[in-house]
């Protein structure tokens, strides 16, 4: 089995999907499957996919009809086979060296079912922290809760494992739909940590 499925919705994102996969493929941990889920771009979108896949094993490219940011998420979901998930969008990109810290936390704790990690912006040039967790395993998802864990539940700065959203989809249509996923995940109790790395 490989460790990590990192799932990257693409819609034409052809000026920023090159951006993305360099930071991923550049990351010092290797044990991932990278799945592109190209949801019916009318751009070179898709093309860019292609060819990265055609560079890299680890990649598997699904083009389909566009059916948004959810659907595409699902797409991915459906497929992954890693122990552990996680999510970039295609417009973001991942800091050096993030994910094999990362990955050792989740292994070193086999109770930890979803690692949140820091979140920056650049502004002009520079980086701004948008989230800056206090590194602590909470005992509850209720005390995740309790601790304003709703004000940051994007679905992007965690590293889930699989067991933990065995079932769960992205609700359609909806806006903020990572809301409503991580509120599926809380539902299930998990243990959730956070870290500043």
């Amino acid at each position: 089995m490989v460790k990590l499925s990192i799932i990257v919705p693409v819609y034409n994102v052809e000026k920023t999907l090159r951006r993305c996969l360099d930071s991923i493929l550049t990351q010092s941990f290797r044990d991932y499957e990278l799945l592109l889920v190209d949801d019916g771009s009318t751009d070179g979108s898709g093309a860019i996919a292609d060819a990265a896949a055609e560079d890299d094993g680890r990649i598997r490219v699904f083009h389909k009809p566009n059916g948004g940011l959810s659907d595409a998420r699902n797409h991915g979901l459906d497929r992954a086979r890693g122990e552990y998930v996680c999510f970039i969008d295609s417009d973001d990109e991942i800091a050096p060296d993030t994910l094999r810290p990362l990955i050792g936390m989740m292994d070193g704790d086999a109770d930890c079912d979803m690692l949140e990690f820091p979140v920056s912006q650049r502004v002009d040039g520079h980086e701004v922290a948008c989230f800056r967790p206090a590194p602590k395993s909470y005992g509850s998802a209720l005390e995740w809760l309790s601790a304003y864990g709703f004000e940051h539940c994007w679905a992007c700065n965690k590293i889930y494992r699989r067991s933990l959203t065995a079932g769960l989809h992205f609700i359609k249509g909806k806006v903020f739909e990572d809301v409503y996923f991580i509120g599926a995940c809380v539902s299930r109790n998990p243990r959730i940590a956070a870290t500043t790395r």
